[in-house]
């Protein structure tokens, strides 16, 4: 009964004070056979064993599901014993820590930092000086093209910060200058040039 009890996970104690009960009480007069002499396997007693164990814990459970037995097992109870950490005591005369401050989120950051300046871009200046009549053409990217007839002797200065378009209708009599460098353009006189200012942009 206890290994029966046991296998099935309940007390075995009060299902064992049952069955002494059971056996206190008188019990009908019973005819045994006389027993043979030839010798009995053990393995009928061990079944009959177990099945009454079965049946009088099967009782004993049934009988304590439905109140008419005994008190119903208790359950097993876990019960969690929350330590609460005590406080390190602080002396009287102890500073007060420091405040750390705050960190300020990455977004924040960002938002608070100035903006970056826009990058400037850099003035160009293209002076032309004639030494015999001639046609100059320039267009800037964004701006309207403009054109000017030079004579001998007379020179003219455009300033900008952009890449420009140059045509030249005498490059071989003119003189050109850009960033304060001459181009040794190495034309001849009446020839037609196309010039862009500057060249990597």
């Amino acid at each position: 009964i206890r290994c029966y009890a046991q296998y099935l996970n309940v007390d075995a104690e009060p299902i064992i004070s049952y069955y002494k009960e059971h056996l206190a009480k008188p019990q009908h007069a019973t005819i045994i056979p006389v027993a043979s002499s030839r010798r009995k396997s053990p393995v009928p007693l061990f079944v009959s064993l177990v099945l009454a164990a079965g049946m009088v814990t099967g009782i004993f459970l049934w009988r304590s599901e439905h109140g008419t037995g005994s008190q119903p097992l208790p359950e097993k109870t876990i019960t969690q014993t929350v330590v609460s950490p005590v406080p390190p005591s602080v002396p009287e005369n102890a500073a007060a820590p420091e405040k750390v401050p705050e960190q300020m989120p990455v977004q924040s950051l960002l938002s608070a930092a100035p903006p970056a300046p826009l990058e400037q871009k850099k003035e160009h200046s293209l002076e032309f000086r004639a030494i015999e009549t001639t046609w100059i053409y320039l267009k800037p990217k964004s701006n309207s093209p403009e054109e000017v007839l030079l004579q001998p002797g007379d020179s003219k200065v455009w300033k900008f910060s952009e890449q420009v378009f140059v045509k030249l209708g005498n490059a071989g009599g003119v003189r050109v200058n850009f960033d304060g460098k001459d181009l040794h353009l190495g034309a001849k006189s009446g020839e037609v040039l196309t010039l862009f200012l500057p060249q990597n942009e």
